[in-house]
C-alpha cells in the first residue's frame, strides 16, 4: 500500500508543529524557473511561490534564492524547492 502525502499538508506539519512564529526561513528555488499554470489562482507562477506565501501566511521572515548560501546558520530552516520533471 503506497502512502500519498501531499505537500500542503507536509508544509503545515512543519510550519505548525516546529517552528516558532517570526522563524527567518530560507526557500532555495532550484528549478531552472519554470513556471507553471495555476489554476487556482487562473496565472502562472514558479514552484517557490506557493510555499513563499504561505510561509509569510503564517508569520514567517521567508527569503527566497536561487543560490544556496555558503553559511545557512542565518536561518532555521530551509526549503528545498526542486521544481518538477516532465519527460515530454
Amino acid at each position: 500500500m503506497a502512502i500519498r502525502i501531499r505537500v500542503p499538508a507536509i508544509i503545515a506539519l512543519c510550519v505548525l508543529n516546529g517552528f516558532a512564529l517570526g522563524a527567518h526561513i530560507l526557500v532555495w528555488d532550484n528549478d531552472n524557473n519554470v513556471p507553471y499554470y495555476s489554476t487556482e489562482l487562473q496565472t502562472y507562477e514558479y514552484c517557490y511561490q506557493p510555499f513563499e506565501r504561505l510561509l509569510q501566511q503564517k508569520g514567517h521572515q521567508v527569503t527566497v534564492s536561487s543560490r544556496l548560501p555558503d553559511d545557512l546558520s542565518a536561518y532555521d530552516a530551509v526549503f528545498v524547492i526542486l521544481g518538477f520533471f516532465c519527460p515530454g
